[in-house]
């Protein structure tokens, strides 16, 4: 497995002089790109290695996606043995997490110590696995039920960085507590390939309340937000802010290695409609609220439900739309040419559209 670590020769010349006259310890850390996250605190550095003692989660999830996303890459470019080689290692690298990891007790994934301790700290980053595609579904539903509990990483405001319930929470400082857009953003990506629907559907929610409130009360894009309070703090203006407006629309539509297209929400809070989003070759309306969904391509009406619905592997062809459907309850969806009533659950669905 792999861990976080900085090698000290190529750090000479570093233009940035904290950088020179920092420890190894501190540049594994900001490697992270979690600078100063509680799960660094105890870990020990090895001088040999030049890496923290410390298999992480959260750079192994990382790696397993490179792997996966370099794999379908190469098999779209017709490259079969390099399809081959990073398929290899992708698999590989999740067994090696699932053997080394997941922490059954604890029905999640931690970061472990060389000398095969668990790590007590959890962090958001703890449940990028998800992202991976690293968890069966056992598995993955026990993660859920970590996340949403409200006393570790659930609430009014989502997701703090480090759990609730740590010792470091109400610093509030930095990646001590706070929550970060890259974080989330991270996290709902998992949580919409497992199809989590209305886990995912929440996060997109207090992400954009989050993004919205700082943006109409200050015209600011911040780069964190407090986890108790909801408020901004950071940089004013962070390149990364707007990933919880982006998060708002890809809960409306979206195309992933794993779903296809996939578009609608599982649990709109309320009435809302976004219009002219250019994907795919065909400009996009799509209204989506507690009375169902109204998707519109080019101009004309495509499909209709009377709940709220996700469809995803959507596919359409000059007269066809065939699309997997996930409803909590029974629910007519209508083209143009033909109805349907679904069953509550997941199935399949074609329909006519001319």
């Amino acid at each position: 497995l792999f861990t976080w670590g900085s090698d000290s020769d190529q750090l000479m010349d570093s233009p940035a002089p904290w950088e020179r006259g920092s420890s190894g310890r501190q540049r594994a850390a900001w490697e992270s790109g979690q600078d100063d996250l509680p799960n660094w605190d105890t870990a020990p550095w090895s001088d040999e290695a030049e890496t923290l003692e410390l298999d992480a989660v959260d750079l192994n999830s990382y790696l397993a996606l490179d792997y996966e996303c370099l794999s379908r890459i190469a098999e779209l470019l017709g490259d079969i043995p390099k399809a081959t080689y990073y398929r290899g290692r992708y698999e590989a690298l999740v067994r090696g997490v699932n053997a080394r990891l997941w922490n059954h007790d604890r029905g999640l994934y931690a970061d472990r110590y060389w000398d095969g301790r668990f790590s007590e700290r959890i962090a958001v980053s703890n449940f990028f696995p998800l992202l991976a595609g690293i968890p069966d579904a056992d598995r993955a539903g026990r993660m859920l039920e970590t996340l949403l509990d409200a006393d570790r990483f659930w609430g009014s405001y989502l997701v703090p960085t480090i759990s609730r319930d740590d010792p470091a929470f109400p610093d509030q400082q930095y990646w001590r507590g706070t929550i970060w857009p890259p974080t989330n953003y991270l996290l709902y990506l998992g949580l919409r390939r497992y199809r989590f629907d209305q886990a995912a559907a929440e996060l997109a929610q207090h992400s954009v309340d989050l993004f919205l409130r700082s943006w109409r009360e200050y015209q600011l894009c911040r780069e964190n937000y407090d986890a108790r309070t909801g408020e901004g703090g950071g940089h004013r203006y962070q390149s990364w802010g707007p990933l919880f407006a982006l998060i708002g629309i890809e809960e409306f539509i979206d195309v992933t290695p794993w779903d296809g297209l996939r578009l609608g929400s599982a649990g709109p809070p309320a009435t809302t409609t976004l219009q002219r989003i250019p994907l795919l070759g065909r400009q996009w309306s799509i209204s989506i609220g507690p009375t169902g969904l109204a998707v519109a391509t080019d101009g004309a009406a495509l499909v209709t439900s009377d709940r709220p619905i996700v469809l995803r592997r959507v596919e359409i062809t000059h007269d066809r739309l065939s699309a997997h459907v996930a409803a909590a309850s029974e629910t007519t969806v209508r083209t143009a040419r033909e109805s349907r009533v679904v069953p509550a659950g997941s199935t399949t669905l074609t329909l006519a559209l001319t």
